[in-house]
């Protein structure tokens, strides 16, 4: 329930930061470049061999379980964002992935609120501060140290860090927020096989996809899509939207095959 997840957050934070030398987020403004943001919903295994050709393009930022997917395909991302407090980040995905590629060129950004063990596996580390919980007001630095619009889901952080450190032109892969084909949630080799991940949300609810057709989708999904689009209509948003993803379509988002 609610009650123990902000007693976990709150204890995660003091774990994460009490010895902590690294860098605190600020809103800043400063990067212009394009930004590849990358989910692990199915449609990314159509556009990884695009995304590698490409990847010194852009700035890459994986979200959660797409690292894997990536380092799999050859590329390496600049950031990495987490948000889950969960152990299955470490357990199903940093500490396989640790014992195969290296980490140290990858920036984490994450949540305060993240398993304390998620540092272990970063050289580089900014962690920011997720308001509306209870660490917030205990740990904040500043009103600057926060992000907007990057909740309910780990891609919602990833497009919210991309829209306010300034990138002109962002671009949605595997952020299908639904699929076409409900067996199949995500990429190939995300970490949702077996001895892995239990995937146990039911996706059933038809809407529009974002290259005609109907594709099905759920509740947090859709409420993650509707967080996307308050986010593109912000004052501050000035970046033109490609939706690469093959999944849900976005209102705002300009529908582009990679």
């Amino acid at each position: 329930g609610f009650l123990e997840d902000e007693i976990d957050m709150v204890r995660n934070s003091f774990h994460n930061l009490c010895d902590f030398s690294g860098r605190h987020y600020r809103q800043v403004n400063a990067l212009d470049l394009p930004a590849f943001i990358i989910g692990s919903g199915p449609s990314l295994d159509n556009d990884l061999d695009f995304i590698c050709k490409n990847q010194q393009n852009a700035l890459i930022i994986s979200c959660g379980t797409s690292i894997k997917v990536l380092l799999n395909h050859g590329i390496t991302p600049d950031f990495h964002v987490e948000i889950e407090n969960v152990p299955a980040v470490v357990d199903y995905v940093m500490e396989p992935l640790s014992k195969h590629f290296d980490f140290s060129n990858i920036y984490l950004l994450a949540s305060s609120t993240v398993d304390p063990r998620v540092s272990n596996y970063f050289k580089n580390i900014v962690y920011y501060f997720r308001s509306g919980l209870a660490s917030y007001p205990m740990f904040k630095q500043g009103d600057d140290s926060t992000l907007q619009y990057a909740i309910p889901m780990v891609t919602n952080l990833g497009y919210s860090f991309a829209q306010e450190i300034g990138c002109h032109t962002i671009y949605n892969f595997g952020i299908d927020l639904g699929a076409r084909d409900p067996a199949k949630h995500h990429a190939k080799n995300a970490p949702y096989g077996p001895g892995e991940y239990v995937f146990k949300t039911r996706i059933d609810q038809p809407v529009p996809g974002n290259f005609g057709g109907t594709v099905f989708s759920e509740l947090v999904y859709l409420w993650a899509k509707q967080t996307m689009e308050f986010a593109m209509k912000r004052f501050s948003a000035k970046s033109i939207y490609y939706n690469c993803s093959d999944g849900v379509r976005l209102e705002g988002m300009i529908p582009k095959l990679s």
